[in-house]
């Protein structure tokens, strides 16, 4: 780079241009998208299972009522709770490997058992509850008992009014009590 005497601004210009690329086209891939028509002969369907990573004899594609194409039928591979938790995952948080073919129905993820509305699958969390309402009731207690003191709001005593005596005037003093307008 410092021999074409390029700033790093353009170094990264340049560098970032192929991410957004891989991002922008990677539904226009023509190689990603599945055709629109089942293989019928051998060799379609043994180039069609190495576009899945599958083997030949692995390969079988949905039925034409499906509309999907040559994408391949596989078998579910296990809901979310039934995978074994202790297996080291590519996508942990999703218990996948990378580039494992997957049946649609794996793709649920708001169902009964992934939320886990079921009491084995709640922690207790009660001392985290208790931290919620004790806090802002302490508040509104200490607000509601220090009002008293009238911290927020002060009030002060005028000083008393005596006939005759000017405390405080705009007016100009002429030394008679009496305040002298301009």
């Amino acid at each position: 780079n410092h021999l074409l005497n390029l700033s790093k601004r353009t170094v990264l210009l340049t560098n970032r241009l192929p991410i957004q690329t891989s991002i922008r086209t990677v539904l226009n891939n023509r190689e990603w998208r599945p055709n629109e028509e089942a293989p019928v002969t051998p060799e379609d369907r043994a180039a069609t299972a190495r576009k899945y990573n599958m083997l030949p004899e692995d390969y079988k594609p949905f039925p034409p009522e499906y509309n999907a194409g040559d994408m391949p039928d596989v078998a579910p591979s296990g809901r979310y709770f039934e995978r074994s938790p202790w297996e080291d995952y590519d996508y942990p948080l999703d218990r996948q490997n990378w580039n494992e073919p997957r049946h649609p129905s794996d793709f649920i993820k708001f169902e009964k058992t992934r939320l886990g509305h079921a009491e084995e699958n709640q922690p207790v969390i009660t001392k985290e509850l208790w931290k919620l309402l004790i806090f802002p009731v302490s508040i509104i207690l200490a607000i509601y008992a220090l009002r008293e003191l009238e911290f927020m709001n002060p009030t002060f005593r005028s000083p008393k009014v005596e006939p005759g005596v000017v405390h405080y005037s705009f007016e100009k003093e002429d030394g008679s009590g009496h305040g002298v307008r301009y």
